[in-house]
């Protein structure tokens, strides 16, 4: 999880020094309806502050410095899609599709409204959306059923598929 969203029990710092002792009382709608489908949160990643601007290679934290790009880890922008089945994010500009990029796996950012962002801090409500990350196209659907409250249809085989 980015570090915007609540997650019950753990720090929402966005990023900011003044809300280094911040812990979330609860989950963002987002998170519980990814426990109540069987998720495990892992963690959550360090950001800007309020994901505000580009990543650099410091926070103003003491101690906490932000993600850094090592191609060795495929690590950039707060993912590291090889190492969970999949990641949570917000993109404002480009920060779903452009990690996702950097590290070779699928990004996903979906309709404006579609993910209930309640829980997130904002940065620029009209245009702040939820987006997935995760290793394959069939991971970040399911990741994105999950969070739109859809039913999950079955994927055709592939032999099936149109190309």
């Amino acid at each position: 999880m980015k570090d915007i969203i609540d997650v019950a029990g753990l720090p929402t710092i966005a990023g900011a020094p003044w809300r280094a002792g911040h812990i979330a009382e609860r989950d963002a709608p987002l998170v519980a309806k990814l426990r109540a489908a069987g998720a495990v949160i892992l963690g959550k990643t360090v950001t800007t502050q309020f994901a505000y601007n580009r990543s650099g290679t410091d926070s103003q934290i003491p101690g906490i410095s932000l993600t850094r790009r090592r191609l060795e880890q495929r690590l950039s922008g707060g993912c590291r899609g090889r190492d969970v089945l999949g990641a949570i994010g917000t993109q404002t500009g480009g920060s779903v599709i452009r990690p996702a990029a950097y590290c070779g796996v699928v990004g996903v950012k979906p309709t404006f409204g579609s993910i209930d962002t309640g829980g997130v801090l904002p940065l620029s409500p009209p245009l702040d959306t939820i987006g997935v990350m995760a290793n394959c196209v069939d991971d970040a659907r399911v990741m994105l059923a999950v969070l739109q409250g859809r039913e999950l249809a079955a994927s055709p085989p592939i032999a099936d598929r149109p190309p």
